[in-house]
């Protein structure tokens, strides 16, 4: 929309997670001229392709630069400069050095900020292989330091642009960045983990339609405590999805939650514990789900789970519980056919006969307690609801 065609020269800035960026940037105009540090114009192995590409090392200062950039920029050059100054991988943007700044405001020309988006999870710095996947460049509106839109001077400049340059590469993240962008990555964290969980991964989020229920009832900012978590399918992908949200994952089934602990995009915001649901002690939660997991126990037990949910959970919060409607007849012999190939093929273990639950349970469970009730019907090959209950 902005239309750009780089006959104005300008000093062009891009945030900064991969090889990828420079590649991107190399393809933007014949005119586009992108400065480097000295260390990689002379590196051994691919310092020649970046001298044969017109790289301009930096490194005498940008002081000392001055006059060979200004017979550059006559001519109609534009040169791209990564402010963040070294490349990172983990999905955020650091803070911005003043140099390319410095440049726009001697030279007198614009800014035009660059938001490239996807390539981190392509081609990490740590890593040496191409992934498969997609990569995102927003063009952003030009801007003239001159008219100290961001600050007064080239420091409060530097970091206003900087602020504005996170929210905007936030808003990418949120657009491009749902549970379809995740999905692929999620299963590739299952891969060489055996040819059967391989398999069993793939299909069981296709039929989970990638969580996208999940995603839209939870909200992105929140604590959550996952009970029956399995191999942590729908933790990763909420947490994946937003980086506010916290989980306390918990499966008595101690193998699985071996494979989630050693799973690559595990991180910090999702903690997996290998325990009995009905005996551990529950964290405060804003959010609880009991997904497919309330027929592995008792109807007792059934109801004391979520009860003693319910105490834990905090005010304005859910409890998310997906399982079958028994009186839906017809339909309940798909889910009994699902759940004996899973029990059966060893998915997953249980120790007591199933007794599935049925809405008129749930319905007179929330009256008592005062609860909002919202079922929602999603699938159309079996008996399993969501019921949603408020505080």
């Amino acid at each position: 929309p902005l239309k750009e065609n780089y006959e104005k020269p300008a000093i062009i800035i891009a945030n900064h997670q991969s090889h990828i960026d420079l590649m991107l940037m190399m393809l933007l105009h014949p005119k586009v001229l992108i400065l480097t540090n000295r260390r990689n114009y002379t590196h051994p192995f691919y310092g020649k392709a970046l001298q044969y590409a017109d790289f301009i090392p930096s490194d005498m200062g940008y002081e000392d630069m001055l006059g060979e950039l200004k017979e550059l920029i006559n001519d109609g050059y534009s040169f791209m400069i990564f402010p963040e100054g070294h490349r990172n991988d983990d999905g955020k943007i650091k803070r911005f050095h003043q140099g390319a700044f410095y440049l726009a405001e001697k030279l007198h020309v614009d800014i035009l900020p660059i938001i490239i988006h996807g390539q981190n999870q392509l081609l990490k710095k740590s890593e040496f292989f191409l992934k498969r996947g997609s990569i995102t460049t927003k063009f952003l509106p030009r801007i003239n330091m001159s008219e100290h839109t961001f600050g007064k001077d080239l420091r409060e400049q530097t970091k206003g642009i900087n602020k504005w340059f996170r929210k905007e590469y936030a808003l990418v993240r949120e657009e491009f960045e749902t549970v379809d962008y995740w999905a692929d990555y999620i299963k590739k964290n299952f891969i060489y983990k055996g040819p059967v969980l391989e398999w069993y991964t793939k299909i069981k989020i296709g039929l989970e339609d990638n969580y996208r229920v999940f995603n839209e009832i939870i909200p992105r900012e929140c604590t959550i405590t996952d009970l029956g978590c399995g191999y942590g399918y729908l933790d990763f992908m909420l947490c994946l999805v937003s980086e506010k949200r916290t989980v306390q994952a918990i499966d008595y089934d101690a193998e699985k939650i071996a494979v989630a602990n050693n799973c690559a995009i595990k991180t910090d915001k999702i903690e997996f514990i290998a325990a009995d649901i009905t005996q551990v002690e529950l964290q405060p939660s804003d959010v609880f789900i009991l997904n497919d997991v309330l027929h592995y126990l008792p109807k007792k037990q059934q109801t004391e789970t979520i009860e003693k949910c319910l105490q834990k959970t905090n005010a304005g919060g859910m409890i998310i519980i997906r399982d079958s409607d028994t009186t839906l007849k017809n339909r309940h012999l798909g889910t009994l056919l699902s759940e004996f190939f899973s029990t059966n093929l060893g998915f997953n273990k249980t120790a007591n006969k199933l007794e599935f639950v049925s809405r008129t349970m749930i319905e007179e469970l929330a009256k008592c307690h005062k609860l909002q009730l919202e079922i929602i019907d999603k699938k159309k090959m079996n008996s399993n609801l969501i019921y949603l209950l408020r505080k």
